[in-house]
Formats: C-alpha cells, sequence, structure tokens
C-alpha cells in the first residue's frame, strides 16, 4: 500500500473509499474491525473529516468470504476469519471470547479455529486479527531481538506474572522472548529465566509510547 493513497472501500463502512496511513498522524484510534486500540504505525482512515473510521490494515483484508488462514501455533487448526457479530460465533463463556494470544476480549473481528481432526472442539481457539498476523520475532530499540513463543512459563518482566490474567492460571497465551542468555540480566542469567513479555503487556507499553 502506498501513504496517502486511497483505497476500495471496506464492506463494514461502504460507500467511502479509505486512506492509507504509513505513520500514524493519530495514534490513539480506536480500531473499528476488532476494537482494540490502535498498536501499528499504519492504519485506513475513512478521508472525510467528520467520520471516525479506523482500521488495521490486517482488519482492512476482512472480507465475508476470505479464504482460511494457518497458523504454526495450532498446526491442526484451519481458521476463518469472522466480524463478531454473527450468530455463526459463539463465546467461550461469559460476554466475550478472548483471544487465545493476548488474553484480550474479543469484541469485533476474529480468527476461529477449525481443526483438521478430532483433537478439540470446533471454535476452541479465537484469535485477534492483529494477534494472529504478528511477525515472528521483533527487535527493540535497545537491539534485544525478541522471538514470538507459545507455551513459556517464564513470568512476564513487565508484570511480574506468570499469565496474562491470574484468574485464568494455566493459559500463558504467547510472549516475546529473547533467548540470549546476554539479555537476561540478573538474576535472571543464573536461574535460566528467560527475559519475557506477555504479548498483552508488550502491546499495552507501546501504546504508551505512541501518545
Amino acid at each position: 500500500m502506498l501513504d496517502g493513497e486511497l483505497y476500495e472501500a471496506h464492506v463494514s463502512h461502504p460507500g467511502h473509499k479509505l486512506r492509507f496511513y504509513s505513520k500514524a498522524p493519530d495514534p490513539n484510534y480506536e480500531c473499528y474491525g476488532c476494537k482494540l486500540p490502535g498498536d501499528t504505525n499504519s492504519y485506513l482512515r475513512c478521508p472525510y473529516e467528520n467520520c471516525s473510521f479506523y482500521l488495521h490494515r490486517v482488519c482492512y483484508k476482512f472480507k465475508p468470504s476470505h479464504p482460511p488462514a494457518w497458523h504454526k501455533f495450532f498446526p491442526h487448526c484451519e481458521f476463518l476469519l469472522y466480524d463478531g457479530i454473527t450468530a455463526e460465533v459463539s463465546d467461550h463463556s461469559g460476554d466475550f471470547s478472548y483471544c487465545d494470544a493476548c488474553g484480550e476480549d474479543i469484541r469485533g473481528f476474529r480468527y476461529r479455529c477449525r481443526p483438521d481432526d478430532d483433537s478439540h472442539p470446533q471454535g476452541n481457539h479465537d484469535v485477534h486479527p492483529t494477534c494472529f498476523h504478528r511477525k515472528d520475532d521483533i527487535t527493540m530499540n535497545s537491539g534485544v531481538r525478541l522471538e514470538l513463543k507459545d507455551k513459556v512459563k517464564s513470568r512476564c518482566l513487565l508484570c511480574k506474572k506468570r499469565y496474562p490474567a491470574e484468574e485464568c492460571v494455566g493459559f500463558t497465551g504467547w510472549k516475546w522472548v529473547s533467548e540470549d542468555r546476554e539479555y537476561w540480566g540478573f538474576p535472571y542469567c543464573f536461574t535460566g529465566t528467560k527475559m519475557c513479555f506477555h504479548l498483552k503487556c508488550l502491546n499495552e507499553e507501546l501504546r504508551k509510547q505512541m501518545k
């Protein structure tokens, strides 16, 4: 996509083309698709001044007939993209389903699994589109390289907790992890505790830096 260019109207906002911004002039937006705050430097927005319609770039890809997708952390699942409103999507429990990556509520677009075997029930995994399309690794400003991992039980260095939500013991979610002991710091270099951050916690930290 080219910065400042207009692109085809989205199915959730028909009639208005959307303008792409590679660097966010307004990082404090909420994506109309997944209902999450802006956590990326690029998005699409309705060009009309009085319209506050925003979409993450990955949420812009949502179409009713979107082809299945796969993720390495769920080798036996194909994922279908849902708008989060249709009757086809039922919740795990409570008012909202939760994201199997970050643990936050899913209130809009989501990927829902359709297993290709009998390992678990239909629709057992839901993932935010922005979480689903995270890169395998990122490099922090300090030069630390973090890899996206699943089922890591080390405590998050930001919230100091093992689990994203203490009431969900056993749910570790995805974490950004440094495998390089040089960056584990004292006393973690001796205890073998990896330098890691919950996906949710690092998202929140990056949002603070954007403001």
